[in-house]
């Protein structure tokens, strides 16, 4: 339970530093940057939560989730 805590505030003030910095970018190159900051702080959580759940996943499950997971890439790309 501590370790989840400890997670969730890491991940809120780093959050909330990026943020700031980013509601303060007045030139195009820091709003690139921000926005590839935020990009990359997101998909890192996305992969993350993806192998969580496919971990967790029965074999059925897993396999469907797997295709969706191509079917999305292939959306996205």
């Amino acid at each position: 339970m501590k370790r989840i805590f400890l997670t969730c505030a890491a991940l809120l003030f780093s959050s909330q530093a990026l943020a700031d910095e980013c509601a303060s970018a007045s030139t195009q190159l820091e709003m690139n940057r921000c926005a590839a900051a935020q990009y990359q702080a997101a998909d890192k959580k996305l992969n993350e939560t993806y192998q969580s759940a496919i971990k967790r996943a029965q074999p059925p499950q897993r396999e469907l989730l797997q295709k969706a997971q191509v079917a999305w890439i292939a959306l996205r790309d």
